[in-house]
């Protein structure tokens, strides 16, 4: 019993290091190439190409389905129905997909601004949603807690792609070669991806369009959907308000802040992602251990989010200046805010998971339905009056809001309310102890 558990944890640590391993080379290259490029493109057209990248987002839960966690929660209870629940949710994700992407286009070549450079940025992104299709693929790498494939395809294109941006800035291309460069990485990890799944996992004899199962993906999925709506909402209408509101510079200028503080959303994306499987497994199973995994995951992230706020605060003006040039200035503002929102973003990842696994759908809808509401209120009020730094106090309190206040008020998440508000109490504890360690480590040099 204790070789299993040592070989199942063992599974758990190379899984989370081939998770981390693709998020930090995206990092690394981001910090590298992604901001030459903005110091390339400048605030005005890095604001525009992120501005369009936006648009993208903003219908991606559509075109997606939200099929992840479903994918991953049907692949697990039903093992030998892998091919079928890949098969099927790739199919419906094609479709929902080819609809997206014919209504941005029709609007677009329908716009009077058609010939603008805005619109024409759109429109090639819009292209690069067509080959997440290959997203069910993933979910099937992640539901058997086996994420090396997945992590060696993303970091090949991401180093492709990248050395692609750099040669493109050496030689001046304007911003619509790096549209087309984000098209070009989505192909490059769909054609692999599939190769691979198709010549290794796929079943022949076991793979027919079940009707049923799409149907029973699609009721799951829908509030999954307009969950996601809500949330790519709260979390990136302020761009669009910014835009609308004051100028596509200042996007260039709050997204320059938002790629620091975002950044850090790979922690709980890696340890969520790597424990969802087992939180499933222990619900179903030892309901006891799985709370007690819950409070402790809880405060870990917790803990990891209060250290990235306090250390990027502190050197905030350092690494704008550093990482983008003074051009960039009023990036140190927003930065010092919206890293805050790393807290609450920490805490809602872990707690979406909970909902899945709770069958809380429904629930998980209304908050983040009202949390994107209260965010574009609070964007046309404090935009107005503070500019992109609003927008980011905007962003801070509707994440607050969604990811802690809402959850007394509802009976059937008022057991996540009670496991946050431990965790916060633990970890606030531990604060006495780090002072006095960092003391004694100070006077012992």
């Amino acid at each position: 019993m204790l070789k299993n558990y040592n070989t199942e944890k063992l599974h758990l640590i190379k899984n989370t290091l081939w998770l981390g391993s693709e998020r930090i080379a995206r990092i690394l290259i981001v910090l590298v190439v992604g901001l030459w490029l903005a110091r390339y493109l400048g605030p005005e057209k890095f604001g525009l190409l992120n501005y369009a990248t936006t648009i993208i987002a903003l219908v991606s839960p559509i075109s997606s389905l939200s099929l992840n966690t479903i994918v991953v929660k049907k692949i697990i209870l039903n093992q030998e129905k892998t091919t079928i629940i890949v098969t099927n949710a790739t199919i419906i994700q094609l479709i929902a997909t080819a609809i997206v992407i014919l209504i941005i286009n029709i609007y677009v070549y329908s716009s009077e601004y058609f010939e603008s450079e805005k619109y024409i940025v759109i429109a090639i992104c819009s292209a690069s949603a067509l080959f997440h299709i290959y997203f069910p693929i993933k979910y099937y790498y992640e539901s058997q807690i086996n994420s090396k494939i997945v992590a060696k395809t993303e970091i090949i294109s991401l180093i492709l792609i990248s050395t692609v941006k750099v040669f493109l800035i050496i030689y001046g291309y304007d911003v619509y070669a790096f549209a087309i460069c984000n098209v070009i990485e989505s192909a490059i990890i769909f054609i692999i991806l599939s190769i691979y799944f198709y010549k290794k996992i796929f079943d022949n004899n076991n793979f027919n369009i079940d009707k049923k199962l799409i149907l029973s993906m699609l009721n799951e999925a829908f509030p999954l959907i307009i969950s996601g709506l809500a949330i790519i909402i709260y979390m990136k209408i302020d761009q669009i308000m910014l835009a609308s509101m004051v100028d596509i510079k200042s996007v260039g200028i709050y997204t320059a802040a938002l790629r620091i503080s975002e950044a850090w959303y790979l922690i709980p994306t890696i340890i969520c992602t790597t424990m969802l499987p087992k939180l499933i497994e222990l619900n179903n199973f030892n309901n006891g251990k799985y709370f007690r995994v819950l409070e402790k995951q809880f405060t870990v992230l917790i803990t990891f989010s209060l250290v990235i706020i306090f250390a990027v605060s502190q050197f905030s003006k350092l690494i704008i200046h550093t990482l983008y040039g003074e051009q960039y200035d009023q990036s140190i503002d927003v930065l010092n805010v919206h890293i805050w929102t790393n807290l609450f973003v920490f805490i809602g990842l872990l707690s979406g998971r909970c909902y899945i696994i709770h069958n809380l759908h429904k629930i998980m809808l209304l908050q983040t339905a009202i949390g994107a509401f209260i965010n574009v209120i609070l964007n046309l009020f404090l935009i107005p009056k503070y500019g992109i730094t609003g927008a980011a106090w905007a962003s801070l309190i509707s994440q607050m809001i969604t990811n802690i206040g809402l959850d007394p008020l509802f009976k059937e998440t008022k057991f996540l309310y009670n496991i946050k508000i431990q965790a916060f109490i633990k970890v606030i504890n531990l604060i006495p102890t780090a002072v006095r360690y960092a003391k004694k480590d100070k006077n012992g040099r």
